[in-house]
């Protein structure tokens, strides 16, 4: 089970890490426009593309982690029923080994006793 090239831990933090940059920077941007109580058109776009950014990032955030956990649950079912498949087939041949060498028991019981009769 492994996870596709997109969805790796390595690319998940990166992604993460990008947004709570993102984030950090809105932020910034905001609680210094609210301090200083201007409200300069150029500062406040600036403020909205940034908004904007934090909601795509957050968005997109989602649908990876939606499409990774959906990724996960059919890997895990696969596995499982790959493993049960393969239990199942293991004592499949347990049991016609079982039966074959009590077959062949009896055979050699009944041989014995046709030996032993007068």
């Amino acid at each position: 089970m492994s996870l596709p090239a997109d969805l790796t831990p390595m690319s998940c933090q990166a992604v993460m890490k990008r947004r709570d940059n993102i984030q950090a920077e809105y932020e910034a941007k905001r609680e210094a426009m609210e301090r200083r109580g201007d409200q300069e058109g150029e500062e406040e776009e600036e403020v909205q593309a940034l908004q904007e950014k934090v909601e795509v990032c957050n968005s997109s955030l989602q649908e990876d982690w939606s499409r990774w956990r959906s990724s996960m649950r059919t890997d895990l079912k696969t596995a499982l029923l790959s493993t049960a498949e393969n239990n199942v087939q293991h004592y499949e041949k347990c049991l016609a080994v079982w039966e074959t060498f009590l077959l062949s028991q009896r055979e050699e019981g009944s041989e014995q006793k046709e030996e032993d009769a007068p």
